[in-house]
């Protein structure tokens, strides 16, 4: 051990402690505040030089059936008066109790104004991440538990508009919506499959399957369906030759939807019903 004052050899800073080993080789280093382990220029007030796999080693002290995780703390002032208090922290421990389970889970916390420190995500013994969830199911899964915003992915412009943004409420009595919406004006959602689009969901609404460029322009086609080779552009099947409704025709009046039209199958006929038989037929 060596502790001496004065200019340290380099020039420059106060020495206070230097601790060596049997070999000469500096152990450990303290100059100007600043904390050296393994090297005698720390550049921080922590500097830690290994060719080791692990340079820094947290260990919990308690039993192994006592799941209490070790971890780093994060610290600030937060008031004119130099008060300091515990903002978040990373934690790491087991995941189970059981005698010779050694799983471990990784987990960030953060800790909002007026309450204390919260895990906001997760990475299992598994590898799969949670954010808002302690016992992920995927690689990821998000978990919002309230309604609202849960997942916002791209956006390319200060204001994020062009990001493609997922949304849940309890707008439905039977369960959760959710909503998946191109925030911008001119956003499409597009679904593709082996690198080519097969369906898009216009900025306007419209539906395009197999998309159809020219006729993605300012006439508002509602539903294009494309031809797609060796198959029917439209296939519906029914399981059984009784009679079944596939599709309905409604007109507004006066805010209330009236059923203007029918078309039925049956096992050997397909029937039009509709205030004129021979006009739909004819169209």
């Amino acid at each position: 051990v060596v502790i001496k004052t004065g200019t340290a050899a380099g020039g420059g800073e106060n020495e206070h402690f230097r601790i060596k080993g049997g070999d000469g080789t500096v152990d450990a280093y303290f100059t100007n505040a600043k904390v050296g382990v393994g090297t005698t220029s720390p550049s921080r007030n922590l500097s830690i030089v290994s060719d080791s796999f692990y340079s820094l080693e947290l260990q919990g002290s308690n039993a192994y059936n006592n799941l209490v995780d070790t971890g780093i703390v994060f610290s600030a002032k937060y008031n004119s008066s130099g008060q300091i208090t515990d903002v978040g922290s990373i934690r790491g421990g087991r995941k189970s109790t059981a005698d010779g389970n050694y799983a471990g889970v990784l987990k960030f916390f953060t800790r909002p104004n007026g309450g204390s420190d919260t895990e906001r995500m997760r990475l299992d013994s598994t590898g799969n991440i949670g954010i808002g969830s302690s016992s992920p199911s995927a690689s990821l899964e998000v978990s919002k538990g309230s309604e609202g915003d849960y997942l916002i992915v791209g956006g390319d412009n200060a204001s994020n508009s062009r990001a493609l943004k997922f949304t849940s409420s309890t707008a439905t009595s039977n369960g959760a919506l959710h909503t998946i919406d191109a925030q911008s004006s001119n956003g499409v959602i597009a679904l593709a499959t082996g690198g080519t689009e097969r369906l898009r969901i216009s900025s306007g609404g419209d539906i395009h399957h197999n998309f159809i460029s020219g006729l993605a322009g300012s006439t508002d086609y509602g539903l294009t369906i494309a031809q797609q080779s060796g198959y029917s552009q439209i296939y519906i099947r029914a399981n059984s030759t009784d009679n079944r409704l596939i599709q309905r025709f409604y007109n507004e009046d006066s805010g209330t939807l009236q059923n203007v039209g029918n078309i039925s199958i049956s096992g050997s006929a397909t029937t039009y019903a509709t205030s004129s038989d021979y006009r739909l037929k004819k169209t």
